[in-house]
């Protein structure tokens, strides 16, 4: 639980996708930002949700037919103030908008991407086969065993990729990581090697 401000910015910003109207599915339920108002007094804290789809509408108000301010990805995580008659009030950097409660979950959604093509590269700082030696991704941070490459057409950049049942970090880009490729970093160059490449299910959350 966090303490309520309403400052806080929304937790990973809105991103600019597609709109594919998942809260214009179903029948509206009668609610109105003035009913959300009135309860605020009453909140202390507010709680983390995770968005259950990608294109999530963003509203100015709790109704399908106000403005999208926004959308959000799978896994967008939202401090949720309120939640009445099936929308939920969340933290902006500008104060409140509303999100469809359905597509919000108290846990980030796994979710299948088929099989990828796994290849290997190692951390050491020379500049040889496995990269240029700097040490730094296409993300700005350290290279390291547990990060992989992908394309970010395919893996957005900061998703957690899911291999083989253990947990990675998509921080990193290649000329050659196209489509379903991963290039997984690992320690050393022998390690590199020796692990070669694999073909595995691949899941994202």
């Amino acid at each position: 639980m966090k303490k309520l401000l309403f400052s806080i910015a929304l937790v990973s910003a809105l991103y600019c996708c597609p709109v594919y109207g998942q809260d214009n599915m179903n029948v509206e339920e009668t609610v109105t930002a003035a009913q959300f108002i009135t309860l605020l007094n009453n909140v202390t804290d507010t709680y983390t949700k995770y968005s259950t789809v990608d294109g999530l509408n963003i509203r100015k108000f709790p109704t399908v037919e106000s403005k999208i301010l926004g959308q959000a990805y799978l896994n967008t995580s939202f401090d949720v103030i309120l939640e009445i008659n099936g929308w939920s009030m969340i933290t902006t950097e500008d104060g409140f908008a509303y999100i469809k409660s359905e597509y919000l979950s108290d846990v980030e959604t796994i979710r299948s991407l088929g099989k990828f093509k796994i290849t290997h590269y190692c951390c050491e700082k020379y500049k040889h086969i496995c990269g240029t030696g700097s040490g730094i991704t296409a993300s700005g941070t350290k290279v390291r065993p547990g990060i992989v490459s992908v394309d970010p057409k395919v893996i957005p950049l900061g998703s957690t990729v899911i291999i083989d049942g253990k947990e990675y970090l998509a921080e990193d880009t290649g000329g050659m990581i196209k489509g379903h490729v991963i290039d997984m970093a690992v320690a050393t160059h022998d390690e590199a090697l020796k692990l070669g490449v694999c073909y595995s299910n691949t899941y994202i959350k």
